[in-house]
């Protein structure tokens, strides 16, 4: 009798209380990844890093933020699976053909607890998938919403917004409307209790426009608008005609060492625009965005109130 339980990586303590299970890196591959995906916890340091406050990041095919629920959504699957039934024991290539396995639909390469594993989906049939463990070799069937992994897709995947960094890191910022250049520009002077109290550099920011303090509440209010452009699609030869309906430049403090970040917003018609992140065409977003900033950077300038998106 085969053990139906595929993977069982729970941890408890001393109390015999569940320990929060630790994921690490993760490989997706099959006929339903056609670009492998990877998924690495995130190590970077750096906060003018956009990708600097994710736990996670897909590092492949496009290095960008992995959304933050992702990971939470994914563990329990990936600590503990239970199959349904074994359908068969030592299989023949005939049978593995049958279910899948000759064209796997995906394949799953993770560490979970500091434990390799690596599980195979042949086939998905309704509510149903076909899978198999490295060293078991046998095919199992497993509801197919206990391996929601077979199924995502790069899109899913990412972060809901599409640009995000830690305005702290920013010196300047133009943004560019069919009214003009709006040029921000933030000083900062070192605050030595915090950077005492914290071990490092902290500081107290004030952003101007035209030489006026702007209030800075308000001003967050508007710098949310700026970095919470959400994702729709990614784009499918959309084809912008003309210069950008909205430039958004960033530049940062000197000891980031990290060259101006530029976006570029393109009304593309049907209610949609194509955002483009420094010259690379990256996902298509809803044009509200275009009214929305350039509406807002008139109230911003005039200490107008801004409602973030």
């Amino acid at each position: 009798c085969l053990n139906l339980a595929l993977v069982y990586e729970i941890q408890t303590d001393e109390n015999d209380e569940e320990i929060a299970s630790v994921i690490g890196r993760i490989t997706l591959t099959g006929t339903n990844y056609p670009d492998r995906i990877i998924i690495e916890q995130n190590q970077l340091e750096d906060e003018s890093d956009p990708l600097y406050s994710y736990s996670y990041i897909l590092k492949e095919p496009t290095k960008s933020p992995l959304g933050n629920d992702i990971i939470s959504d994914l563990t329990p699957s990936l600590e503990k699976l239970v199959a349904e039934e074994a359908v068969v024991g030592n299989p023949t290539s005939e049978q593995l053909a049958e279910y899948g396995f000759d064209n796997p639909a995906a394949a799953i390469d993770y560490i979970v607890n500091d434990n390799e594993v690596s599980l195979t989906v042949g086939k998905i049939d309704g509510e149903y998938a076909y899978l198999m463990r490295e060293g078991n070799n046998a095919i199992f069937k497993v509801k197919a919403e206990n391996v929601p992994w077979a199924t995502t897709s790069e899109f899913e995947l990412r972060n809901p917004l599409i640009f995000v960094v830690y305005l702290s890191s920013i010196e300047n910022i133009k943004v560019t409307t069919a009214d003009g250049m709006f040029e921000f520009n933030r000083e900062r002077t070192l605050n030595e209790e915090d950077t005492e109290e914290y071990g490092k550099n902290m500081y107290d920011y004030k952003t101007f426009y035209n030489g006026t303090e702007m209030d800075s509440s308000n001003f967050s209010q508007f710098y949310q608008v700026l970095i919470g452009i959400a994702k729709d699609k990614f784009p499918e030869g959309e084809t912008p005609s003309g210069a950008a309906d909205i430039t958004i430049e960033f530049e940062y403090y000197d000891e980031f060492n990290r060259e101006n970040t530029v976006i570029e917003l393109f009304d593309v018609g049907d209610r949609k625009a194509l955002y483009r992140l420094n010259g690379v065409d990256t996902m298509i977003i809803k044009n509200s965005y275009i009214s929305k900033i350039t509406s807002d950077v008139q109230k911003v300038i005039k200490n107008e109130q801004v409602t973030a998106l």
